[in-house]
């Protein structure tokens, strides 16, 4: 439901109130049942599902296997340095058509992919261990194919997906991450609790999600992951966000040794697409 998380109105009173009943007996009755809808409403990105790039020189499709099916990958150009980018929930790589075509004006080829459930990927059903899972089978699928990852750029939740790689594998790369949400976990609840769902439907769907990848998802959040952010970092993120707080990142980022760019009235989606932020990005 992209409503769910690209909206911060609160429904009315009696709204949230049936949801809430509706939610909660659901999960507390019938909790297979409860999980199979959150899969369809609350786990479906509802993504674009058809898109072709216009301004940039048509890609080399590649596929990309992982547990929950397909994943759709792009390789643009054919230049010295390879970069890799990462989009966020409820998107896909067309996100990142402007930036693609500035950084072709270098000597690089661009990968890029769309998570799954997303884009031209397999299903309507993802989730952070997915696309944790999705970056690290694009990373090896590029690797087997004899290529060195120099640079990765990631927007939104693509950043969280990031940092979930080992810190060995991000050590000796350029790490560009945009806009990301500090409390996405935090913010998905609250933008739920808007909307009046039982945060016991969201917890029984985490705690299923979590015994299939034999992880906690509490450690996905970034705070597990401080230790691996250093020189080689740079964060940017817009004053006016409105769907992650610029105050949050600024906070994550306080005692860290990375770069922070800040940027006013581009929003969340604004970086992507303003040519003094994709020149700076292209330069990075």
């Amino acid at each position: 439901m992209k409503t769910v998380y690209f909206s911060n109105k609160q429904k009315p009173w009696l709204f949230r109130k049936s949801v809430f009943l509706f939610s909660h007996s659901l999960a507390s009755i019938a909790p297979s049942l409860a999980i199979k809808f959150s899969k369809k409403l609350l786990f479906n990105p509802f993504s674009r599902r058809q898109y072709k790039f216009r301004r940039v020189p048509q890609p080399q499709n590649y596929v990309v296997p992982i547990s929950m099916g397909d994943i759709s990958c792009l390789k643009f150009g054919n230049g010295k340095n390879h970069i890799l980018l990462i989009h966020g929930w409820g998107d896909t790589a067309l996100r990142f058509s402007p930036l693609i075509k500035t950084l072709l004006e270098g000597d690089n080829t661009i990968w890029c992919f769309d998570h799954i459930g997303h884009g031209n990927s397999f299903g309507n059903y993802s989730h952070l261990f997915g696309c944790i899972e999705g970056v690290e089978a694009v990373c090896e699928f590029i690797h087997a194919k004899g290529h060195r990852i120099n640079k990765i750029v990631t927007h939104s939740m693509g950043g969280l997906a990031l940092l979930n790689m080992p810190a060995n594998f991000l050590s000796d790369k350029k790490i560009i991450i945009i806009s990301m949400p500090v409390q996405f976990f935090e913010a998905m609840f609250q933008k739920l609790d808007n909307l009046g769902f039982s945060q016991k439907l969201m917890d029984i769907s985490l705690n299923r999600v979590s015994k299939e990848y034999a992880t906690e998802w509490h450690t996905l959040l970034p705070d597990a992951h401080r230790h691996k952010i250093g020189a080689g970092f740079t964060f940017i993120h817009d004053k006016d966000d409105e769907f992650a707080a610029h105050k949050n990142i600024q906070d994550f980022l306080e005692t860290l040794d990375c770069n922070f760019i800040s940027t006013s009235g581009l929003g969340h989606n604004g970086i992507m697409k303003d040519p003094t932020m994709l020149k700076q990005i292209n330069s990075l």
